[in-house]
């Protein structure tokens, strides 16, 4: 008797399984067009309830559209006369920074670059000011709550989302200039200066919603926490975040607020390693354990566990070019900031940048500390000039602070050969690339690039070794 042979699998068609993929293809792009349309339907219900507030309580000055949304919040008076002056003569309006409603930018003729990038003169100062004529309008008219939900669309915000969809209203005026690094660069220096200054507002702890994607908690912020103005002062209101900004938080300035300044600090790369990874050391955060051996970082890509101090993080041109000063089409360019192909000749962002190195704040020829300082109010757009550094100085520097490790030492010597390859690549795309734009500023940029050329010198030589700001 022959054994029972089992019976085969049914093999299916392949035309049978073409129409089942094909079936539940169009299905997933249903789905997803119902989730659009839902998604859509919600947002549209929220500005529109906004609106009746708005017309109900106050008026807005200005036109502004979320590019998330692309819905109008405004006044549509105003708004007609830019498509009205687009229509004449095809082009819009020239730009002014007393008119918040144009793209930004600097005139040309506003400013000089021979030798400095910002002049001395008032009525370049005044072309770098911009008057904020009214107090900010309600709150609930700028942004959604933290938790807008609806029947038709629930949302549940999630950590690490953008909360940019939240902002409905115009912005721009609420934040006037950030300082967005680098970390080590006497950032907290200049912050508590700033707050020394009676036209400035600027928060003593670091604020750094537009690193982590908050935009709207940015403005709720602004509006709720810094005045606007005074009697008889407007105010320059901004904050300080030494942290390493994405494309697209680098964005928010340009979708939201585009009549802000940014501010930028540098220094040589291997002082920067050495300062950062003492400060580590001696702050080391909980639950990162202990920092890794210094010397053991050649060669390593960042990790958990070196908190921020990696020679990645020494590219400081490489973050630079993520303001969008260049669209990195060159090839020569390409090859110095090594950033991935994605970013090449991406969108310029025209925030005015004002870049200094650390060495310029504490310059020790006061002529050259003077120009800095003239120039600095000149870019901030200040009336009054920046007061005198000597008591923010005294409270900075008073404690001696311990090191862990001294760079200049035998056993370091793989690690600032790193560090100086990066500088040289560093000090070439700023001298080369990054000033050339019109919205790249530098005090006495003959002394600037003096000062950016030594980072291609080991500051450990005994010919050019020089004495670290910790």
């Amino acid at each position: 008797m022959k054994p029972q042979q089992s019976a085969s699998p049914t093999v299916q068609p392949q035309h049978l399984l073409q129409q089942q993929q094909r079936f539940y293809g169009l299905l997933t792009v249903a789905l997803m067009s119902f989730c659009l349309l839902c998604q859509s339907a919600f947002r549209l219900e929220q500005t529109t309830r906004i609106q009746r507030e708005i017309a109900t309580t106050s008026k807005t000055s200005d036109t502004f559209t979320n590019p998330k949304i692309n819905i109008h919040v405004a006044d549509d008076r105003v708004m007609s006369k830019d498509k009205k002056q687009k229509r004449k003569t095809g082009v819009e309006r020239p730009f002014s920074l007393r008119n918040p409603g144009s793209s930004h930018s600097i005139p040309s003729d506003a400013l000089s670059r021979s030798t400095r990038a910002v002049p001395k003169d008032s009525a370049a100062a005044d072309a770098l000011a911009y008057t904020r004529d009214y107090e900010f309008p309600p709150l609930e008219s700028l942004v959604l709550p933290v938790n807008a939900t609806s029947d038709k669309f629930p949302r549940k915000p999630t950590p690490f989302a953008s909360d940019e969809h939240l902002i409905i209203g115009d912005v721009r005026q609420m934040l006037d200039f950030a300082i967005l690094g680098h970390a080590k660069t006497a950032t907290s220096y200049l912050a508590k200066w700033f707050h020394t200054h009676p036209e400035m507002q600027i928060w003593n702890d670091e604020v750094c919603d537009l690193v982590e994607l908050r935009p709207a908690d940015l403005v709720r912020k602004l509006h709720t926490e810094l005045p606007p103005n005074a009697a008889n002062v407007t105010y320059q209101r901004g904050f300080k975040c030494p942290g390493r900004l994405s494309r697209t938080s680098l964005r928010y300035f340009r979708d939201y607020f585009s009549n802000a300044k940014v501010i930028v600090g540098v220094r040589h790369p291997v002082r920067w390693f050495e300062s950062y990874y003492n400060f580590r050391w001696r702050h080391n955060k909980a639950g990162y354990g202990d920092l890794p051996d210094a010397a053991s970082m050649v060669g390593r890509a960042c990790s958990k566990d070196m908190q921020g101090v990696c020679l990645e993080h020494a590219n400081f041109h490489a973050h630079l070019a993520m303001f969008g000063k260049t669209n990195l089409s060159d090839p020569d360019e390409q090859n110095l900031v090594q950033l991935p192909e994605k970013y090449y000749g991406m969108r310029i962002i025209k925030t005015p940048v004002f870049l200094y190195d650390m060495e310029q704040l504490y310059d020790k020829d006061p002529a050259n500390l003077s120009l800095f300082k003239a120039d600095l109010q000149a870019f901030m757009g200040l009336k009054t000039p920046l007061p005198d550094d000597s008591e923010v100085a005294k409270k900075t520097h008073t404690v001696k602070k311990k090191r862990k490790m001294d760079i200049c030492e035998v056993r370091y010597t793989p690690l600032r050969a790193e560090l100086l390859e990066i500088g040289k690549r560093a000090s070439t795309w700023i001298r080369k690339y990054f000033l050339s734009s019109p919205q790249a500023f530098v005090s006495n940029r003959k002394h600037f690039e003096a000062i950016v050329k030594k980072w291609e010198m080991d500051p450990c030589d005994d010919s050019v070794r020089v004495k670290a700001i910790q």
